[in-house]
């Protein structure tokens, strides 16, 4: 049996004030360095034998990633970093207020959107279908494992992941789970594929 933990990264000044990050590379504030420290404690707990750390190469979750591999229990291992695990790419739009931005441009907004808006692209960045090609290409190698992964990613691939293993729509995933910076959420690989755990935050302090 294999499982894949995949550790969304910790916050950044642009998810304090909620503003599209794409593939900008912002770095994680000084709360996202302190949720990164903790989801590594609660890793080194209780996944003293991970086998392996694989992390999306923009700042924000390379940070992430190299905290958790900084703690001991985990010094024999090292970061792989794959662009494949980035952001949706929202080109031109990557600054844009994200409360407002679907309701401005509905031909991007999955949820409620004009129809095509999953195939409709940014300018200078990726349609929805190009990011969820390029996110379940990856989990097509990651998901055949028979060790315990760490996956630090996003929070667009977190949910397009379960969408795959839940066998739901997007639109269903982003309205049904939450995905908080520094959660973990369980994927169970035995015959099937299932998700166990989504948003465990017990290892997060209030004030984080």
């Amino acid at each position: 049996m294999g499982k894949i933990l995949l550790l969304r990264h910790g916050e950044t000044e642009w998810n304090r004030v909620d503003r599209i990050q794409g593939w900008r590379d912002i770095s994680l504030n000084d709360r996202g360095r302190s949720q990164s420290r903790a989801a590594s404690q609660f890793l080194a707990e209780q996944y003293p034998d991970l086998n392996r750390i694989v992390a999306s190469d923009l700042s924000r979750a390379a940070e992430t990633a190299e905290t958790v591999v900084s703690a001991p229990t985990f010094d024999d291992l090292n970061v792989e970093y794959d662009t494949r695990w980035r952001e949706r790419d929202f080109g031109i739009y990557e600054g844009d207020r994200g409360d407002t931005f679907f309701q401005e441009n509905p031909e991007f907004a999955v949820i409620d959107g004009l129809e095509g808006a999953k195939q409709n692209v940014p300018e200078d960045g990726e349609s929805y279908i190009q990011f969820r090609d390029r996110i379940l290409d990856g989990w097509s190698e990651l998901r055949t494992t028979d060790e315990t992964v760490l996956l630090v990613t996003h929070s667009g691939a977190i949910r397009t992941i379960i969408a795959a293993v839940e066998d739901i729509t997007i639109d269903r995933a982003l309205l049904d789970y939450k995905i908080a910076n520094g959660s973990i959420t369980e994927v169970v690989v035995e015959d099937e594929v299932w998700l166990d755990i989504v948003n465990r935050i017990e290892h997060l302090s209030p004030s984080l």
